[in-house]
């Protein structure tokens, strides 16, 4: 003969079947069930009238000694009516968890999502016996002094009726200056063939004309 007494913990979904909330119940009970699966004893939809959606637990408690017996106490999970609205299916599962098993990690459920820790940072590898010294000027940048004074010179000694527009195109980054004469101002001399040229430190870089000899 089939056991038919109650087994515990169960849950018993009270629904207003006037209010078409067959349906809404069912999908309350398949997600407690997929959840909790044989954890819990019982799951039951009980219809009713009048609005109602109320979501009962019961469970089964021991005596305090071996020969008292066990009691059976009720728990209120949800009531609509007290709360407002139906429930989202996350908070009624932390509510059954709480009373049932309250250790038991419900993972996004309860908001703990893996992070991917981050790739480690490589610096950038550098040559052993590299070094990168700063050029240290004084006043304006080089870079538009130079083109000051090529446009100074352009405008006085080329085409003195025609101003020439320079742009930092124009200056030579990777030329080193060999010699100076004329005016030039700090930071700047004239090579031999009379280009403008940036000077660095004494082993730096200057800059020229894009195209001109500078050496």
């Amino acid at each position: 003969m089939a056991d038919l007494s109650t087994r515990y913990p169960r849950i018993a979904i009270e629904f207003c079947t006037a209010c078409k909330w067959n349906l809404r119940a069912a999908y309350f009970a398949q997600e407690l069930l997929q959840t909790f699966s044989t954890d819990l004893g019982e799951v039951s939809l009980q219809p009713a009238t009048g609005g109602i959606f109320k979501v009962h637990l019961y469970d089964e408690e021991p005596g305090p000694t071996e020969e008292d017996e066990a009691t059976i106490a009720e728990y209120l999970l949800w009531d609509r009516k007290a709360e407002g609205g139906f429930p989202e299916t996350k908070e009624l599962k932390r509510r059954v968890r709480d009373i049932i098993d309250p250790n038991r990690n419900l993972g996004h459920v309860d908001g703990k999502k893996s992070i991917p820790s981050a790739p480690p940072q490589n610096p950038t590898p550098q040559n052993a016996g590299s070094s990168t010294k700063p050029q240290n000027y004084m006043g304006n940048p080089p870079i538009p002094r130079a083109l000051n004074r090529l446009q100074h010179l352009s405008v006085e000694e080329s085409h003195p009726s025609v101003e020439r527009k320079f742009t930092p195109m124009d200056v030579d980054v990777n030329s080193r200056p060999t010699s100076s004469k004329g005016d030039a101002g700090e930071g700047e001399v004239l090579n031999s063939r009379g280009k403008i040229v940036i000077t660095g430190d004494s082993e730096g870089g200057g800059y020229c004309m894009p195209g001109d000899d500078c050496g």
